[in-house]
């Protein structure tokens, strides 16, 4: 906003206010008064070499008329606005990448940092222009697209952008909203003659006029030629002018639409591939623990055999088998569960899902460049048509005005040829025009029913692999319980039987053992006291005393 240097207001109010001072040839925030970063070395010269081209002399003022709308048809590169335009379309051109994805959880719409990071030769300036409120209305007007706006601003940066990276600006090019000038038309000034010199007149309601002193109405110049005012051809050009609009407005809203699908399937894609690759390592990893777990059971606790000890660990032991079994198979059982009712419909569904959507990407990006084509080629068909028969009429007019045979209504040789050729080229490009009029009709109609069933099929693909992913987790989640309820419960077992253990009760048993065994041990010394004994005395005394001994053991030999 231009503001005159005594119309200033209040410092105070000012704060974070930018200011381009025109007098002082400076530019600072109103911050204390501090200058903004400049530009780097590199984006100054590269800058300053465009300007001058614009303005070779700076002590002159720039020339009248560089608001001019042809200043946006490409057509006076060297104007200034053009200049900075392509300035700021060389540092923007991929803001897209840095825009998030409409979401309730986006703290920041513009990954500030990410692209600073990515420009290091710029990273002061651009914090400067970050903060501004300009910078804020460019990215909301990005962030998520409005109904109650068309904003085609958008769209002409946008296409500006493509027009750098060499692609199809068909927007750039319209023609369609463009207006005939057939001349300005001023008013005439006021006329003060017969009045007394240096009086003031003034009126507190609109005067009565005298029509006697009014001049003649003056007759108005037509604002179309004869030809436009035939219906058809009218209704045509209405027509032709209704649907670029439509075209250019669809193609602002399938942007933003198609910017958004395609971030939140980019998130999606990494979620949904890390997760597969998380699950196939996983479940390798539980294939050789279950088959671990399985042979360290069977090569152990499967082929000991338990002798009692008559105690209370003997329970123990018993669930500690159970336990290690039940892991064992419970581990080979989960993993066949979880391959066959988990793992592999997500497999599936998420490779298949991800293919459709690039597909579908693809397919709206490909569909948006034929049609864009198609408003390019009428273009340059319309260009052609109105070149032909300019062409033609200038060469009617020539021919009128040279007289003698032109006036006779006789034509020479060469002169006929010119006209018929003239003519035949006028006639071949308005069929042209016509034939690519018929095109780009078809081409919008193919456009305009297939986007929108394309964006529902995108959002159809996600919400799909989401509720596969859901059902998948269910069964893993019922599967691993499973697996954990039924280690709980052994160990639950072995917890209890653990617990049972009773010392006391263990050594009273043992204790009772071990008198049951001396006395056995002593009954045995007695017995053998006495073989040795009878065998001594069989052999030395004879079987007299042996038998003596044998009936009075008491009487020692």
């Amino acid at each position: 906003m231009g503001v005159l240097e005594n119309c200033m207001p209040d410092e105070k109010l000012l704060d974070g206010v930018i200011q381009v001072d025109l007098h002082k040839n400076r530019v600072f925030q109103y911050r204390g008064g501090d200058e903004i970063n400049h530009l780097s070395d590199k984006l100054h010269t590269r800058l300053l070499k465009a300007l001058k081209k614009v303005v070779p002399d700076t002590s002159e003022p720039l020339p009248i008329g560089t608001t001019d709308v042809k200043l946006f048809k490409n057509k006076h590169e060297g104007e200034v606005e053009i200049v900075f335009l392509k300035f700021f379309v060389r540092i923007f051109r991929n803001y897209k990448k840095y825009v998030e994805a409409p979401s309730e959880e986006v703290v920041e719409k513009f990954k500030k940092e990410e692209f600073i990071n990515d420009h290091p030769d710029k990273c002061e300036w651009l914090r400067e222009v970050m903060e501004t409120q300009m910078f804020q209305c460019f990215v909301d007007e990005r962030y998520e697209y409005s109904n109650k706006t068309d904003n085609l601003e958008v769209l002409f940066f946008d296409e500006w952008i493509d027009k750098q990276d060499g692609k199809q600006s068909p927007f750039l090019s319209d023609t369609s909203q463009d207006h005939r000038s057939h001349g300005v038309e001023t008013s005439l000034p006021p006329n003060s003659e017969g009045l007394e010199p240096g009086k003031r007149w003034e009126y507190h309601t609109f005067p009565k006029l005298d029509p006697n002193l009014m001049l003649p109405v003056r007759k108005p110049k037509k604002l179309v030629t004869e030809e436009e005012e035939t219906r058809d051809n009218a209704d045509r050009r209405i027509d032709m002018s209704r649907m670029a609009m439509k075209f250019f407005k669809e193609k602002r809203l399938y942007s933003q639409h198609f910017h958004s699908l395609s971030l939140h399937s980019r998130k999606q894609n990494i979620f949904f591939n890390n997760l597969v690759k998380y699950l196939k390592s996983a479940q390798a990893h539980e294939e050789r623990f279950a088959k671990a777990q399985m042979e360290l059971y069977k090569g152990t606790l499967a082929t000991f055999k338990f002798y009692p000890t008559a105690t209370t660990i003997d329970e123990v032991w018993s669930t500690l088998t159970t336990h290690i079994r039940g892991i064992a198979e419970r581990e080979v059982k989960g993993v066949r569960d979880v391959g066959n009712q988990c793992c592999q419909d997500l497999y599936t569904t998420a490779f298949q899902k991800e293919n459709s959507i690039d597909l579908l990407l693809l397919e709206a990006e490909a569909l948006e460049k034929k049609t864009g084509k198609g408003k390019n080629r009428l273009e340059k068909a319309k260009a052609v048509s109105a070149q032909t028969k300019s062409s033609w009429i200038k060469l009617r007019k020539t021919l009128l005005a040279q007289g003698g045979s032109a006036e006779r209504g006789l034509l020479s040789q060469g002169q006929l040829t010119r006209v018929v050729t003239a003519q035949a080229n006028m006639e071949n490009a308005s069929l042209g025009k016509v034939e690519a009029a018929t095109d780009f009709r078809t081409v919008l109609a193919a456009y305009e029913a297939r986007m929108p069933r394309i964006v529902n099929t995108i959002r159809n693909d996600n919400i799909q692999r989401i509720e596969q992913f859901k059902t998948s987790m269910q069964a893993y989640l019922k599967v691993k319980r499973a697996s954990l309820e039924g280690a709980l419960a052994t160990l639950t077992q072995m917890q209890k039987a653990t617990e049972a253990i009773d010392t006391k009760k263990d050594m009273e048993l043992f204790t009772q053992v071990i008198n049951s065994h001396e006395t056995y041990l002593h009954g045995n010394q007695v017995c053998v006291h006495r073989v040795i004994n009878a065998w001594v005395g069989m052999y030395l005394y004879g079987p007299l005393n042996m038998l003596s001994w044998v009936f009075n053991p008491d009487v020692h030999i």
